[in-house]
């Protein structure tokens, strides 16, 4: 028995035979580093990663100087999954060989696999420092800084990433990747021109180019190519499909008009306005295309657009008359009575997720001597605090996650409902397609979709007088609550923290206007408002919420068109929730979004006694600031069109004891916005309404 006879049956692909040779070599000699380090390769070879991982740590032991020793334990500890002992490993190779690339890199992956995105950047730029071709640190890095939204950096990466490496498909391919992230479509087309040339049976290569295309209205073009792609290899389209977007829909991930819709969203994340009127445009024209498919969560992006109720109502037709043809209707349940009205919900958002925090006070405070309470879960459990509270204060929590749309409607039926809420409609993750199904007796909208679902499937919609607007707007049947159609947990005081204006970057003695809004609701209209404003109060600042770097400077370049100097917008950083809630305090006056108001963000402001200036809409999601204002008692504060919306926003600034006056009634909570229970004693009042109705149908 040899070394040499062990190696060969290792590099013979025998590695079974090669680790017993090496294990009794090893018996004999148990500090020989270099049969340690084959040991784990032969068991590395036998997917053995603990016993590779222990291998390598005594030969690394043994010989600490050995550079392939390390990269090796590192590599078998990230491929068994054990971060925090893989960047041990390689914190401790770095502490023997500082100035090895390899290892600068190694490290860097195990900072990226614990999500320490600052530390893994700068390790891999150590690495590139010593050895600036090192090619799979250069493009490891600008993957991650795509990944983190830093889109300019990640481009000028992969710039230099092709100087060195102008033949690396890879390095176009990554390119043309960020180039579509910033809407630079043209350009994209140009890198994969590139990638194709180089890899022309890379499928993915000719979906992307779909893409650009649809993105630039190209649909007949974007079309061919996704049929072309197709052709070549339909596997290969859809393996990378669901590769980029699991469990999707491949006829709506290629569908031009649904592309060009989504990129137009995700524009208006960035609070680019480029492409907004064209958006716009084809929003109206999608009810008159029946052929054009669109995924459901372009109806929600609709209500970002300045688009009325009707046609907001037009295009939620559009969206679920697609999802209708595939979800075909159950039997008609028996007509059973139960002691208790048997109420469920369903929600891609019981999880820790702000729908989930206004759904808890009607889990905990249902009436159940009238109620029995069903939680139907489209979201995996998240381990959250708010999980747990809904789960225990739910009669019966599903989960649903896992489930298809058919089985999940079964399932529903077997709990034999009176009500289903669909308290997500055509939202991210919500599932109209069990709705669609009718598995309860009565269908009912409420509170997560702020419009109509377009379906004679759902028998009502819970809402206000204020946000319900005409019945033209809805296909469902409304039902009105008293107040406001809004739930919110006042029940906790917002906690006083002792923050200052000083730690959030703001002016002590200047006038604070808050639109702690998402940047999508942030539309160049409601922006040109602000700006109006800002431009007439000496020294007053704009603070929002500290949105994506794009987003921020994409609104200071607005600024500054607006005539108006960048550095007045100042951008809060991310804070817990109750720091979040407590500098609320901070401000002077929050300004409304236009199309699609604050809503969970009006509530947290108005709890904090934060007043809000919103302005009368055409829709409901555009109606949902004044059903708020209205709810707390402060009618006032609602604009009849711009002209008043600026006009009010500067007498407040100028008027210190009227703010002061609307601060003193929000502290005071006398509004019935305030009192939860009261609310959700309204909804059951609702819930009643739409039962008896909907007895008198069965």
């Amino acid at each position: 028995m040899s070394r040499a006879e062990a190696l060969a049956h290792l590099q013979g692909n025998r590695p079974q035979a090669a680790a017993a040779l090496h294990e009794s070599l090893l018996q004999s000699d148990g500090r020989d580093a270099q049969a340690w380090f084959l040991l784990g390769a032969c068991r590395h070879a036998l997917h053995d990663l603990t016993g590779a991982a222990a291998a390598f740590s005594r030969s690394r032991d043994i010989d600490p100087a050995s550079p392939e020793t390390h990269l090796a334990l590192v590599t078998v500890l990230r491929g068994a999954g054990d971060a925090q002992a893989a960047l041990a490993a390689a914190l401790q190779a770095l502490a023997h060989l500082p100035g090895d690339a390899r290892l600068l890199y190694a490290t860097a992956l195990s900072f990226e696999d614990l999500g320490k995105s600052d530390a893994a950047l700068a390790h891999y730029e150590r690495a590139l420092g010593i050895a600036p071709q090192h090619e799979d640190a250069l493009h490891n890095k600008g993957l991650l800084l795509a990944r983190l939204g830093r889109l300019e950096e990640a481009e000028a990466n992969q710039r230099r990433y092709l100087a060195a490496f102008p033949e690396a498909a890879r390095a176009h391919g990554a390119l043309a990747d960020m180039l579509l992230a910033s809407g630079r479509f043209e350009e994209a087309i140009e890198a994969l021109d590139a990638l194709e040339r180089l890899a022309p049976q890379d499928a993915s290569a000719r979906v992307r180019r779909g893409v650009a295309l649809a993105s630039l209205q190209r649909y007949d073009q974007a079309s061919a190519v996704f049929a072309d792609a197709r052709a070549r290899d339909a596997q290969a389209v859809a393996q990378y499909l669901q590769r980029i977007a699991p469990g999707s829909d491949p006829d709506l991930m290629l569908s031009p008009e649904n592309l060009f819709l989504w990129q137009c969203h995700l524009a208006q994340r960035r609070c680019d306005w480029s492409s907004w009127d064209a958006c716009v445009a084809e929003m109206r024209r999608l009810p008159g295309n029946a052929s054009a498919a669109v995924e459901p969560a372009v109806a929600f992006m609709a209500f970002h657009l300045p688009l009325s109720g009707d046609e907001r109502h037009a295009i939620a037709r559009h969206v679920a008359a697609h999802i209708e043809a595939r979800a075909p209707v159950l039997p008609p349940p028996l007509a059973t009575r139960h002691a208790r009205i048997r109420l469920g919900i369903l929600s891609p958002d019981l999880r820790e997720h702000l729908n989930a925090h206004l759904l808890l006070p009607l889990f905990e405070l249902l009436d159940r001597e009238r109620f029995e309470l069903y939680a139907y879960s489209l979201a995996a459990d998240d381990g959250s605090e708010v999980r747990r509270k809904l789960r225990a204060a739910a009669d019966h929590f599903r989960d649903l996650e896992a489930t298809t749309d058919q089985d999940a409607a079964w399932r529903i039926r077997g709990d034999d409902l009176d009500i289903l809420i669909d308290a997500g409609g055509h939202t991210t993750g919500g599932r109209f397609g069990i709705t669609a199904r009718r598995p309860a007796r009565l269908q009912a909208l409420y509170l997560g979709f702020p419009g109509s679902l377009g379906s004679q499937r759902v028998d009502v919609a819970i809402v206000d007088r204020v946000v319900g607007g005409s019945a033209a707007e809805w296909s469902e049947t409304p039902v009105h609550l008293p107040h406001t159609y809004y739930l919110y947990d006042f029940r906790a005081p917002v906690p006083d923290l002792g923050l200052s204006r000083q730690q959030y970057g703001l002016p002590q003695d200047a006038f604070v206007f808050c639109a702690f809004h998402k940047a999508e609701k942030i539309s160049p209209d409601a922006f040109a408002l602000w700006m109006r404003i800002l431009s007439q109060v000496p020294r007053a600042v704009l603070w929002l919420l500290a949105l994506p770097a794009a987003a921020q400077r994409n609104l200071r370049r607005q600024a500054a068109a607006h005539s108006v100097d960048a550095q007045r917008l100042v951008f809060a950083p991310f804070d817990s929730r109750d720091r979040y809630l407590a500098r609320q305090r901070l401000g002077d006056l929050m300004l409304d979004a236009v199309h699609h108001n604050a809503m969970t963000t009006a509530c947290d402001a108005l709890a904090a006694a934060l007043p809000v200036l919103t302005l009368r809409g055409t829709a409901m999601a555009a109606r949902a600031g004044e059903s708020l204002l209205r709810a707390a008692g402060l009618p006032e504060l609602v604009a009849a069109d711009a002209d008043t919306y600026v006009a009010q926003a500067l007498q407040l600034a100028a008027s210190p004891p009227r703010l002061a006056e609307f601060r003193r009634r929000l502290a005071a909570r006398a509004g019935p916005l305030f009192d939860t229970a009261a609310r959700v004693r309204e909804l059951e009042a609702a819930f009643l309404q739409a039962w008896r109705r909907g007895v008198r149908r069965l």
